[in-house]
């Protein structure tokens, strides 16, 4: 998984903020469109299947409230997303994954991690993908 670029945010529906709510929930994506994932009228993310029919798509996104998490020499923003469809995904789908400025400012800000790359600007960040069915696998990865 590769960011391409930085959408620009139009303010249609405020970000969802893990940090203080656990958030998760379903509904089908299928189609050569966009399709907001929202929950109480805020957005957490957006998929665009390429036109597939990937089926109901469950979804949650929660907040890591350990210390620092890092993976490879660069930390790690606390939110996660996690993402399971009842179709098998043939072709690369498109995936937009929304975090406030105060995470990404956090995140930003962070000392405590000597020996990781700093982030200076959101064109500075990178995503990391997880495919498998352990959930602790992935917590323990991550420390």
């Amino acid at each position: 998984m590769a960011i391409d670029d930085i959408h620009i945010y139009d303010l249609q529906f405020p970000i969802a903020d893990s940090i203080k709510n656990e958030l998760s929930g379903q509904q089908a994506i299928k189609g050569n469109e966009w399709s907001e994932i929202t929950q109480q009228g805020k957005i957490i993310a957006a998929v665009h299947p390429q036109n597939q029919d990937i089926g109901s798509t469950s979804w949650s996104v929660y907040t890591d409230t350990s210390a620092a998490r890092v993976l490879n020499g660069y930390k790690l923003l606390r939110r996660s997303w996690v993402m399971k469809t009842t179709n098998k995904i043939s072709n690369p789908i498109l995936l937009r994954l929304y975090f406030t400025d105060e995470e990404a400012e956090m995140l930003r800000k962070r000392n405590d991690c000597s020996r990781c790359a700093d982030s200076v600007s959101a064109y500075d960040f990178g995503v990391y993908q997880y495919s498998g069915s352990v959930a602790s696998t992935v917590n323990s990865y991550l420390h």
